[in-house]
Parts: structure tokens; C-alpha cells; sequence
């Protein structure tokens, strides 16, 4: 094996082996938390229980998300939020598909659809959006 081969190899193995030992972080939640929306903005003062669907579709979104570092443009705040369990996710206040994990203060991307999802729960409760 020619020695830019080696050098070349142990470079890909080393990479592979921090990637796969690191992995990306990734939204975890558990199956039997439920869901708690806060809305505190203007003359809302909304802390509410979602219902069993709803929770499920909150859920079903966010778990499994990649989380990454970045300082967005977008606005967030714990009092427009989710609750899981003792994880709060912050919803970005304006027009940005972004979620704020609170606890690791790391991001993740939704859908357009799932954003819609997300901004009708916060309506049936009271909520309203862009909120900054």
C-alpha cells in the first residue's frame, strides 16, 4: 500500500469512527410524557394541556429531529413553548420553520407542513402566530 493510501485511509477510518461514536444529537422523547403548550404574549396568558392527539402529532414531529448549533434570526421564548416531560421546546415567534431545544439551546428545522400542524395547536388554544 503506497503511503498517501495509508495516510488517506486512516484519515476516512478516523472520521468514520468519530461519527459513528458521536453521532448527531437527535430530539429524544419519551413515549409516555404529555403535552404542555405555554403561550404567554400581549393579553394571552395560556398554559394548557394538549390532548392525547395532539401530543401524539407534537410527538411524532419533533422526535427523531437532528439538533444543531446556530444563533438564527428568529425569534424565541419559553412563554411560546412545549413542554415535554422536562424538556421545553421553544417555537420561533415569526415566520421561521425552526424549534429551540431549551435545555441543550440547540436548533431543529420543520416542515412547512409541520410548522402548520404546530401554529393550529397554539390556535385551538389560543395562540397566535407571528407573536414577536
Amino acid at each position: 500500500m503506497s503511503r498517501l493510501l495509508k495516510i488517506t485511509f486512516c484519515i476516512l477510518l478516523t472520521a468514520a469512527l468519530t461519527f459513528g461514536l458521536l453521532g448527531c444529537a437527535k430530539v429524544s422523547i419519551k413515549n409516555d410524557v404529555s403535552a404542555t403548550l405555554k403561550f404567554i404574549y400581549g393579553d394571552k396568558n395560556v398554559t394548557e394541556a394538549l390532548t392525547e392527539v395532539e401530543s401524539e402529532q407534537i410527538k411524532a414531529i419533533f422526535n427523531g429531529k437532528v439538533l444543531y448549533s446556530d444563533s438564527p434570526s428568529c425569534s424565541f421564548s419559553e412563554n411560546i413553548s412545549i413542554v415535554l416531560g422536562d424538556q421545553v421546546f421553544a417555537i420561533a415567534c415569526d415566520d421561521c420553520n425552526i424549534v429551540k431545544d431549551c435545555q441543550s439551546e440547540k436548533f431543529f428545522n420543520v416542515s412547512e407542513a409541520e410548522k402548520e400542524i404546530i401554529i393550529d395547536i397554539f390556535k385551538n388554544h389560543g395562540g397566535y402566530f407571528p407573536c414577536v
